[in-house]
């Protein structure tokens, strides 16, 4: 009720500091599902970044990689790990980000215009065919 009789705040355009799970969360919707190359074929996908490669599109300090042969990191089990994909091709680390600039695409059997083949990163839930997907995410 208190929320409802509030004033109105002004916008604000600035730093923000995020707790670790909020910045990893952030990160995923805002830049990772943009990376995966099957939905850069779908016009109702979010296609930010398809002429981008070559790029700059983040700060020069960042660079950006998916690992889905990582098991742990910093002690940890990461949840993204597979050997194989849903498609039964190896899994590959991928640079997707390098020093801000775009390098890369995370890609399943489906070719995308300028990256011919696979890079291992296809999984489905099985009920849907396998698309490419992150697995995990390594923001360096």
């Amino acid at each position: 009720l208190q929320l409802k009789k509030a004033t109105r705040g002004d916008p604000y355009v600035g730093p923000a500091i995020f707790s670790p799970d909020a910045t990893a969360v952030l990160f995923h919707e805002a830049v990772g599902h943009r990376l995966e190359g099957d939905r850069l074929r779908n016009a109702d996908d979010g296609r930010t970044f398809m002429k981008k490669v070559g790029k700059q599109i983040l700060p020069p300090f960042l660079t950006v990689v998916d690992n889905p042969r990582m098991k742990t990191f910093k002690g940890k089990a990461l949840l993204g790990h597979y050997l194989y994909d849903d498609q039964g091709q190896e899994s590959q680390e991928v640079v997707l980000i390098e020093r801000g600039v775009l390098k890369s695409f995370l890609l399943s059997r489906s070719p995308l215009q300028g990256f011919p083949g696979t890079n291992g990163h296809a999984r489905s839930d099985g009920l849907k065919q396998p698309m490419s997907r992150m697995s995990n995410i390594i923001v360096k």
